[in-house]
């Protein structure tokens, strides 16, 4: 019997070793999914940054028009006040806003438009479309003589300035079009080549693939149909244009394009 006691008195320990392990197993058995449940909510709400608000992504687009058009003004010497390109700025992106929000009410259809597709006949076929006439491209100095289309080259280094000052020399690649004639205010004329300098090394092949100075030699063609001759004889007159042309085709390319350079200015 004593030896029966003393078996029994060593078994206790052990089955309660057992019953503590068994209870810890079953806690954590518990306790483990719902920390791992608790970690990935923690890392969707906590952990990752939530989305930027539209007035953030509006004050980060402020800023970038803002630097940008300053360092087209730096570039082409022109006067500028951070302030007032600030509220120029905010003012062309609340403009863009409207342009999107009048875009999306237009591509929503009507309800009108909605009830006639439904009331319509689906027994009676529909008229074909007729063949839209094929729209006339504009040509630069179109009708003018010694009128030249767009075309591209990449120069390597620098060249001899001609009116309103050539190419500098850089790393950086030069984008030309060809050389147009235009009519002047007064009636006579101007020959004139445009090359743009670029803000960064690229691919001047694949620009010309999309006629890339188009943008820029329609702003120069209406600058300089205003002007007549005289206007443009004097060297500091020419200068001036150029720069103030530069600061414009700058922040049309969203400083893509830093200057411009007259490689060509020929009155008649």
């Amino acid at each position: 019997m004593a030896e029966e006691e003393e078996a029994s008195e060593a078994e206790a320990p052990e089955e309660e070793e057992e019953k503590k392990k068994g209870g810890i197993k079953k806690i954590l058995i518990k306790v483990i999914p719902l920390l791992l449940v608790g970690y990935f909510v923690a890392k969707m709400t906590v952990l990752k940054p939530p989305p930027p608000t539209q007035e953030e992504i509006d004050a980060a687009h402020q800023t970038e028009l803002v630097e940008t058009w300053a360092m087209c003004a730096t570039e082409n010497h022109q006067p500028f006040d951070v302030d007032d390109l600030a509220a120029e700025a905010k003012a062309k992106i609340e403009e863009e806003h409207e342009e999107a929000e009048a875009a999306e009410f237009e591509a929503e259809p009507s309800s009108s438009s909605k009830d006639d597709e439904e009331e319509a006949d689906p027994n009676v076929e529909a008229p074909a479309d007729e063949e839209a006439p094929a729209a006339e491209e504009e040509g630069h100095g179109a009708g003018l003589p010694g009128t030249g289309g767009l075309g591209m080259k990449a120069l390597a280094g620098s060249r001899p300035g001609t009116a309103g000052g050539g190419p500098a020399s850089g790393l950086n690649p030069v984008y030309d079009n060809d050389a147009v004639t235009l009519n002047l205010a007064d009636g006579r004329y101007v020959k004139i080549k445009l090359a743009l300098q670029l803000h960064s090394v690229v691919d001047v092949e694949a620009l010309g693939a999309s006629n890339y100075g188009s943008k820029a030699q329609d702003i120069v063609n209406t600058r300089l149909r205003a002007l007549t001759v005289d206007q443009l004889q004097s060297p500091e007159t020419v200068t001036a244009l150029k720069y103030e042309l530069g600061n414009t085709i700058c922040r049309e390319y969203h400083g893509e394009v830093t200057q411009i350079y007259f490689t060509e200015f020929v009155t008649q």
